[in-house]
């Protein structure tokens, strides 16, 4: 998790909406509000719709909900068959970042499907524009209350849950429909989004001006990671965990421009695209939060190398961490038979060729050996988080790496632990040989780190902790 999140700024309105009625009020506001004291009643999930090259983000809270932009025209049916999958019947607050097509297009969709009743508010930049999809925009909004807002600005969509304005200002301060974008930190209790519409460095320049505590822990990266966004000084003062970027595969912009996910990278930042990944739904306490996606993307997987008889191999994984897949069915062919330990119940379990029922507990060993008639690859699919933490109970554990030699992007640090542990016993699969460490031979200790799986002997139940890259 990233540090506590807060923001000490002096907000001069405060747009306060009540989910029981269709009235909205503006209440001035002579001094910085508090932030939540306490976490949401129930979970807020927020989800980056995939639209293509657009954006859409739909914020679900305990008491009022939120639409961020909604894509382009022809992603509008997207968006709402999406919502109607979730069973949203009332969006409270719908924004519109900025004038763009492919932000403010598939909205007039969603307006149009939704009446009054169901969405009584848009919220608007202010910034206008003389295009065919703004005038049909401003035609759907209709009867609807149309504010717009501007820096300071604060929205209550529930007790533990803010929207800050960021940008832009009154009157406007550029020329540009995207400088002039809705900006906003939705703070969730202790865990924080910046979304940022499509901003560009001058804009974001003025943010930083202002005197904004702009840390978060969830970052939209701007305008779909072209290189105009994201300056390295912005992306300091975010100092986020995750970044999210909504980007159309193959788009003819090239989105997102190599500079910005080299930015990324710098950072060690976990991204997710929405041409990769599909949908990212990131769910939060107000603590914690975890991240949900459509699909896998190429950057989470991993090919481990088997060679022929027998290899110690594992997962990081607790067992109700279900975000890793092991796929033996791909190389069923060439197992002889696997055997799965349990650290935690100290019991074993086993798969043939024969017996594929059970495969899937297999899967769910925290560790295994496998014994092969010939090299082969196995792909080891799944959502890897930078920490991990990994349960040892005590007495002998199996567990291991889905890594290939040449990987040195995961680290597991036995150090922390080695106070509770007896001994370790690593096997290279390769060479099919042993390697020991105990407490009285560190200098062992990077060669049992390198190890492809191990058996650990602990005098106690701890938690390991494993560090590592998932890009």
């Amino acid at each position: 998790m990233g540090s506590l999140r807060r923001i000490f700024v002096l907000f001069t309105v405060v747009l306060y909406l009540s989910s029981s009625t269709s009235s909205f009020e503006i209440v001035a506001s002579a001094q910085t509000p508090n932030p939540p004291l306490t976490p949401p009643t129930e979970n807020v999930t927020v989800h980056f719709i995939d639209v293509g090259q657009g954006d859409a983000i739909f914020v679900d809270t305990p008491t009022l909900d939120m639409l961020v932009d909604g894509g382009s025209r022809a992603a509008g049916e997207t968006v709402v068959d999406y919502l109607q999958e979730l069973d949203v019947t009332r969006i409270d607050i719908v924004v519109a970042t900025h004038p763009h097509a492919d932000h403010i297009g598939g909205l007039i969709t969603v307006l149009s499907e939704y009446n009054v009743s169901q969405i009584p508010l848009v919220v608007d930049s202010g910034y206008e524009a003389t295009t065919v999809t703004y005038q049909d925009y401003i035609t759907s909004v209709g009867q609807r209350t149309f504010q717009t807002v501007a820096r300071g600005d604060i929205l209550t969509l529930d007790e533990s849950v803010y929207v800050t304005i960021l940008n832009p200002t009154s009157p406007l301060e550029f020329d540009d429909a995207n400088d002039n974008s809705i900006v906003l930190i939705l703070q969730v209790y202790n865990v924080t989004f910046l979304l940022t519409g499509d901003s560009e460095a001058i804009s974001e320049a003025s943010i930083q001006a202002a005197g904004f505590d702009l840390r978060c822990t969830i970052l939209k990266v701007g305008h779909h990671g072209s290189r105009t966004s994201t300056s390295p000084a912005y992306l300091e003062a975010i100092d986020p965990d995750v970044a999210v970027i909504s980007v159309g595969e193959g788009n003819r912009y090239d989105h997102p421009h190599q500079e910005t996910l080299d930015k990324l990278a710098a950072e060690s930042l976990t991204v997710y695209r929405t041409d990769l990944h599909g949908t990212v739904e990131i769910t939060t306490d107000g603590v914690d939060y975890s991240v949900k996606t459509e699909e896998l993307g190429p950057s989470r997987s991993r090919e481990l190398t088997l060679f022929e008889g027998w290899n110690l191999i594992g997962l990081p994984l607790t067992p109700e961490d279900p975000s890793t897949e092991v796929v033996l069915a791909d190389i069923l062919d060439k197992v002889t038979s696997v055997w799965a330990f349990d650290g935690e119940t100290k019991t074993w379990s086993s798969y043939s060729p024969g017996a594929p029922s059970d495969l899937t507990e297999i899967v769910e060993g925290r560790g295994y050996w496998i014994t092969m008639t010939e090299d082969a690859t196995l792909t080891v699919r799944g959502e890897y988080a930078h920490t991990r933490e990994l349960a040892l109970f005590e007495g002998w554990n199996l567990i291991g790496l889905p890594l290939i030699p040449e990987d040195p992007s995961i680290e597991v640090v036995l150090a922390d632990i080695l106070d509770k542990i007896i001994a370790v016993w690593a096997f290279d699969g390769e060479t099919k040989t042993w390697s020991s460490y105990s407490p009285g031979a560190p200098s062992d200790l990077t060669e049992i780190v390198e190890g492809r799986g191990y058996w650990i002997n602990v005098n106690k139940d701890v938690i390991l902790t494993i560090y590592g890259d998932s890009e």
